[in-house]
């Protein structure tokens, strides 16, 4: 038995334009699958904007972002954005810290 590795396919609706995402591709179901909005069959297709969008792979479910509201639950987030556990504070360049100073050293402010 050869195992099958299924990626996500975001569908959308031909007859009501509904978003929702499943398994498979709807042409490799053996049954059609059914819009869970207006319940016809045969009618989904590839979203084809939505399946390249390259922010979907990188989705993070880290307790980063509720860490800085407590009482609050962690919630999808972009991965590296401020408040992820991820998140790299940027080393700033040494020419950034010379354009602070005056040629003689001295700070101007």
């Amino acid at each position: 038995m050869i195992a099958r590795i299924y990626r996500r396919r975001y569908c959308r609706c031909r007859a009501c334009g509904a978003r929702q995402v499943k398994e498979k591709a709807p042409d490799e179901y053996t049954r059609p699958p059914r819009c869970r909005r207006c319940g016809q069959t045969g009618t989904l297709r590839i979203d084809q904007w939505a399946d390249r969008k390259g922010w979907r792979y990188q989705t993070c479910h880290c307790d980063g972002q509720a860490l800085e509201r407590p009482g609050h639950k962690p919630w999808p987030h972009r991965r590296g954005s401020r408040g992820c556990l991820h998140y790299v504070e940027p080393i700033p360049d040494i020419d950034d810290f010379q354009e602070l100073y005056a040629p003689d050293g001295t700070c101007p402010f």
